[in-house]
């Protein structure tokens, strides 16, 4: 019987050896436990709430080196105050579409303190020259007409470029466009360069005539010859032919002073003669 009680009791201490045990254990890891939900709780404050709402850390803008950046911050909106969760996407790329040289901006944040901004420079079509307080200014336009740059003229004019005179009679300045009646011409000059950049090259200089009524005509001096071509408008065919002739003329030594091809018939005009060389 004794040895019975005693067994009894020897395992009622262990069991509250081991309770005991047991609850010196769980008392810290319950405190580990609050301490970690604390921590993730502070983060996900910061994280999700604090941080969007602080300035922003990181700003990426990309694609037109020779815009300053600190201009294109000015134009976006963006301040040192700016921060992630102010940032309006649509009404930042307005803004920045807004400046003359860029044709189109994309615009999105990176959570949660980085902005980057990508834009699209216009691409050169053609230059105008213009006169204004004794100096001469080169006026560059897009495709679409958009004057997107006005400066003094360089030493040498742009690269990749024609010079299209008698376009603007007026002051202009970056974020004018060409008058409407000649946005046609635009698109034919366009195909032409599409269609063969050297022979594009192979034109100094395209003057409009202005005429009533908003019409006019194309006066197109070749870069090495001096007779002029009248034109109605600008036609690749046509005007292969033209310098074709402009050929066939220097072969046989004759002082052309303009070949006119606003009828569909090719007149020539050699000091005080005329003649027809070419009817379609």
């Amino acid at each position: 019987m004794t040895g019975g009680y005693v067994i009894e009791e020897d395992e009622d201490e262990a069991i509250d050896v081991e309770k005991e045990g047991s609850f010196k254990f769980e008392k810290p890891l319950k405190k580990l436990i609050a301490v970690l939900a604390v921590l993730l709780c502070a983060e996900f404050v910061w994280l999700f709430l604090i941080s969007p709402c602080m300035p922003l850390t990181e700003i990426n803008i990309t694609g037109i080196p020779e815009l300053d950046k600190n201009a294109i911050l000015r134009a976006a909106g963006v301040t040192q105050s700016t921060s992630y969760i102010s940032i309006n996407e649509k009404h930042m790329k307005k803004k920045l579409e807004s400046i003359p040289r860029v044709e189109s901006a994309f615009v999105s944040r990176r959570f949660p303190d980085s902005l980057n901004i990508v834009l699209r420079s216009r691409r050169l079509l053609a230059f105008s020259l213009v006169e204004g307080g004794g100096a001469t200014y080169a006026v560059l336009f897009d495709e679409n007409g958009v004057v997107f740059d006005v400066g003094l003229l360089a030493a040498s004019p742009p690269k990749n470029a024609v010079l299209v005179s008698g376009i603007f009679t007026n002051e202009v300045k970056a974020g004018d466009a060409v008058p409407p009646e000649l946005f046609e011409f635009l698109e034919n000059l366009k195909k032409l360069r599409e269609a063969d950049e050297n022979l594009l090259d192979s034109i100094s200089e395209i003057y409009v005539n202005r005429k009533a009524y908003n019409t006019f005509d194309l006066l197109i001096y070749p870069e090495y010859n001096r007779t002029r071509i009248r034109m109605s408008s600008l036609n690749e065919d046509n005007l292969r032919y033209m310098f074709l002739l402009l050929d066939v003329f220097a072969e046989k030594n004759m002082d052309v002073e303009e070949i006119d091809f606003r009828t569909g018939t090719a007149l020539y005009k050699i000091r005080e003669q005329e003649g027809i060389v070419y009817e379609r």
